[in-house]
């Protein structure tokens, strides 16, 4: 699950107005399809990336099969 606290959606709503935002957390890349499928509809794509237990290799397999799927990847986020 993905949550903001009330500075940060105040920070979101600044840049989008009344548009409508959704947080969507997919299980990992390597594991199931879902993180393709749901980032193939998403306009902004965002990739959550543990920063122990996890291999640049995973890190650069994980990317290319979401740009096999047709995802743009936004930006990345390294997760403790």
């Amino acid at each position: 699950m993905v949550a903001i606290n009330r500075f940060q959606m105040k920070i979101v709503l600044l840049f989008f107005g009344n548009s409508k935002v959704e947080l969507i957390n997919t299980s990992p890349v390597l594991e199931t399809t879902d993180a393709a499928i749901v980032g193939s509809k998403s306009d902004i794509t965002l990739m959550v990336i543990q920063s122990e237990g996890i291999s640049v290799k995973q890190v650069v397999e994980a990317g290319q099969r979401l740009e096999l799927a047709g995802v743009n990847i936004s930006g990345c986020v390294l997760n403790k």
